[in-house]
């Protein structure tokens, strides 16, 4: 397993003694963006390090929205959930442009959308993903 999902240890794939792990975003604006990402993720960010920067942690790893580097890069921020039917009605009542669903039959399920800086963002959920009580 990869140090990324065994906090302070090696890896014996990989090697990396990873005990954190962010994923930088770059955005246009951070006040308009960290608001944006609030509805998305469901929570205010959990802290500002420094001016630029909003950052979110969610299923251990941290989301950093970043002012200063440039927008739309080509590459996706993905986000397993347990209940992707559940979780695309949510987005849809926010008002968020969504893809299509695709299947990949005893793989995954999945699909895209963006941010207002067209960042790529997937929604996706597993085989066999128990569903959280709601």
């Amino acid at each position: 397993m990869c140090a990324l999902w065994t906090p302070r240890e090696v890896c014996d794939y990989c090697g990396v003694p990873a005990v954190s792990v962010t994923i930088g975003i770059p955005v246009s604006n951070v006040e308009a963006a960290s608001r944006w990402y609030e509805q998305l993720l469901g929570k205010p960010p959990d802290i500002e390090p420094v001016p630029g920067i909003r950052e979110f942690e969610i299923a251990g790893t941290w989301i950093q929205l970043d002012e200063d580097q440039a927008v739309g890069g080509n590459w996706t921020l993905r986000i397993g959930v347990a209940d992707l039917a559940a979780e695309r009605h949510r987005l849809e009542k926010l008002g968020l442009q969504l893809g299509d669903t695709h299947t990949v039959p005893g793989v995954i399920s999945y699909f895209n959308f963006h941010d207002p800086d067209g960042n790529q963002l997937s929604c996706y959920q597993e085989p066999g993903t128990p569903a959280q009580p709601g």
